[in-house]
């Protein structure tokens, strides 16, 4: 099958897909959000399906892009070089962040309100999410600069 036929079909299964989604919206948009806040039954027959499907969506993606990064790591096993490293950049990244964090504010989320406290490798879970967000999205930035000036000079 040639690679512009496959396309086409995950085009066309995308936009069914999509569609299908679409509809779960507008019958939630459809409903009168006083009476949707208010009654459970109909959360469950509204909100709940569009939730799950999302999920499955997601899980599904998740899955295919795993597979097709491996299926592309078989037909080109030249590519798993770059792919360790960025693997291990990634890992580094995230060890970076676990290191700098330290979780010691967890007590100002706990008040007389919370249902559900928060303790301290919960907050340096955080903590450690959030730093690798900024290091990385420094290092984007410092990445810009530097191929606008490489640009500049070439």
């Amino acid at each position: 099958m040639k690679s512009s036929s496959i396309s086409r079909i995950f085009t066309i299964i995308a936009l069914i897909l999509g569609l299908i989604g679409l509809i779960m919206v507008f019958r939630v948009a459809g409903q009168d959000q006083t009476v949707l806040e208010g009654d459970p039954e109909l959360q469950d027959s509204v909100v709940a399906p569009i939730v799950m499907y999302g999920m499955w969506l997601v899980i599904i993606g998740g899955i295919l892009g795993v597979f097709s990064s491996i299926f592309g790591l078989v037909v080109n096993p030249k590519g798993l070089k770059n792919a360790l490293i960025g693997i291990i950049a990634i890992v580094a990244i995230v060890g970076i962040a676990y290191g700098i964090s330290s979780g010691a504010d967890y007590e100002m989320y706990n008040t007389a309100t919370t249902t559900d406290p928060i303790d301290e490798r919960t907050s340096r879970l955080v903590s450690t999410g959030l730093n690798t967000f900024y290091i990385i999205g420094f290092l984007s930035i410092l990445s810009v600069i530097y191929s606008a000036i490489a640009r500049i000079f070439k």
